[in-house]
């Protein structure tokens, strides 16, 4: 499955069923359970929900038990902070991660070429 997100295509799907949640709270709900103890948040902007969701499937299909310390924007871009307290190996998850911030990153860039480089919308 595909899903169209700002002109790109995201191309990974995890799990049988692919379900975006449909606000922030929605978001928020579905992740709390991976939320490790004394996490410093978890915040994007709703243009980037997408592909935030679809980077924290592949992060629960490489490493079911892993644990969200922050999600936030910095300078523009996207940064995930995780861990996983199991002592997996977390190279499968630090490149959905990666992946996952340079989507945004190409994202915004288009979005500052077509003349919309104003701020982001909370």
């Amino acid at each position: 499955m595909t899903k169209e997100n700002d002109g790109h295509t995201l191309r990974w799907h995890f799990g049988d069923k692919y379900s975006l949640p449909e606000s922030m709270e929605d978001f928020h709900a579905y992740w709390e359970p991976h939320l490790a103890e004394g996490h410093c948040g978890m915040w994007c902007p709703e243009e980037w929900m997408e592909v935030v969701h679809t980077a924290l499937l592949g992060l629960k299909k490489a490493n079911p038990s892993f644990e969200i310390h922050q999600i936030k924007e910095k300078f523009g871009g996207l940064r995930i902070y995780w861990d996983d307290p199991t002592g997996k190996d977390m190279g499968l998850g630090n490149i959905v991660v990666s992946w996952a911030e340079g989507w945004v990153h190409a994202i915004e860039n288009k979005r500052k070429k077509a003349g919309h480089a104003d701020k982001i919308k909370a």
